[in-house]
């Protein structure tokens, strides 16, 4: 399988698709100010999302663009020199200069059963030593035929190969027929979903449960998960829906991505100084952390989220008497919950708060591994540094 790579894999990746405008604000001055925005937030990826190419895709603002058969436009993948006049190279630049490492979405040509796939790889080889793309996100794929399937994965392979690596593909399994947890692993990471406030699709305790009831058998490492703007469009949903994205606090929707691949699925310029404030200081501590959280075998804890459960994630540091912990009490009535954390023996254990409610403490662990968690309120979480005392 894939090998982690801290300096390639560990980021925040940024997507503006999830405001819904599509590619319609991407231009040069949108990209630049988003760069600076996300440098004031703490996300260190920069994504030029559908819109950067001269061709437009068939989910354009542009009427009539192609999902398939794009080699019969030769310019399509070429930088849209009408929306960036003096090219891709000043964002970089920019991007570059805040420690952003840069990543492209690609919609390979499915026309032939994926039979141009030399020719796409040839585009990507090129972003990669004309840009230092470190990612590409494969969308747009639809697998009809075994073939089709077989040269999609021969281009993936091609990507990692060439490159020894250095460049991580991002599978969007979002939809349709796409390789992905039985075919695709060794290849990158998986975006799992396309949630939107502006639909009422997006509730975050699904979020966490999906990642949770996924974190059993696939490593949360591999798994691209997302957050949102949630100040956005709550006359969306009911009035008394106590579950709705705007009830929680901006951090405790990071946490909710951070032991797995945290995506931020919004465009940063059009966040409130609320939420960034927000958002700030969890960031900056999961950035110091990360890296050791990711190093651990990391397992989900407690209850299923239903949104009214005590929830979570553990990362244990192999052979080491320490490891992280972020629990979430939902809407649970109980402002404390005895949760069971694999690999602690028994002994004293120190837990060290890093963010969201709590308070440090220390805990007598028996042989049955458990551990008493205390959140006061509802919708919030604890992260934690754990251990062995003294």
């Amino acid at each position: 399988f894939r090998i982690y790579d801290a300096a390639r894999d560990e980021k925040i990746w940024h997507s503006t698709w999830g405001d819904r405008n599509r590619d319609g604000r991407i231009k040069e001055s949108f990209m630049l100010a988003e760069v600076e925005r996300d440098a004031e937030v703490g996300i260190d990826h920069l994504y030029f999302i559908d819109g950067w190419q001269k061709g437009a895709s068939a989910n354009s603002v542009v009427a009539g663009g192609l999902w398939a058969n794009q080699w019969s436009k030769p310019d399509y993948w070429t930088a849209n020199t009408e929306r960036f006049p003096n090219g891709l190279e000043p964002i970089i630049q920019k991007a570059r200069s805040h420690g952003g490492q840069i990543g492209f979405w690609y919609n390979p040509d499915s026309s032939g059963d994926y039979t141009n796939w030399q020719k796409d790889v040839a585009v990507l080889l090129g972003l990669h030593e004309r840009y230092a793309m470190s990612n590409v996100k494969f969308d747009g794929i639809h697998i009809s035929t075994k073939t089709g399937e077989a040269n999609v994965l021969k281009a993936m392979h091609a990507m990692v190969e060439e490159t020894q690596g250095r460049v991580g593909i991002e599978l969007d399994i979002s939809a349709d027929v796409r390789p992905s947890y039985f075919s695709a692993m060794p290849y990158g990471v998986l975006f799992l979903e396309n949630r939107y406030t502006d639909f009422s699709r997006y509730y975050p305790h699904t979020t966490l449960r999906n990642l949770w009831q996924l974190a059993h058998w696939v490593d949360p490492r591999r798994m691209r998960i997302e957050f949102l703007n949630n100040e956005r469009n709550p006359q969306k949903y009911p009035r008394n829906d106590p579950l709705a994205p705007n009830r929680y606090q901006a951090d405790y929707l990071f946490a909710s991505a951070m032991f797995a691949n945290p995506m931020a699925w919004f465009e940063t310029t059009a966040l409130s100084d609320r939420f960034v404030q927000a958002v700030k200081p969890i960031i900056a501590t999961y950035k110091h952390h990360r890296q050791r959280i990711h190093e651990g075998n990391i397992y989900p804890i407690g209850e299923e989220p239903s949104g009214q459960s005590w929830t979570g994630f553990q990362s244990q540091i192999p052979g080491r008497p320490e490891g992280y912990v972020v629990v979430f009490r939902e809407l649970h009535p109980d402002n404390a919950r005895t949760l069971v954390l694999p690999g602690l023996g028994p002994g004293e254990w120190k837990f060290e708060k890093l963010a969201g409610a709590g308070d440090d403490f220390t805990a007598k662990v028996k042989p049955n591994q458990a551990v008493p968690f205390q959140l006061e309120r509802q919708l919030t979480y604890g992260f934690y540094r754990y251990t062995r005392w003294p």
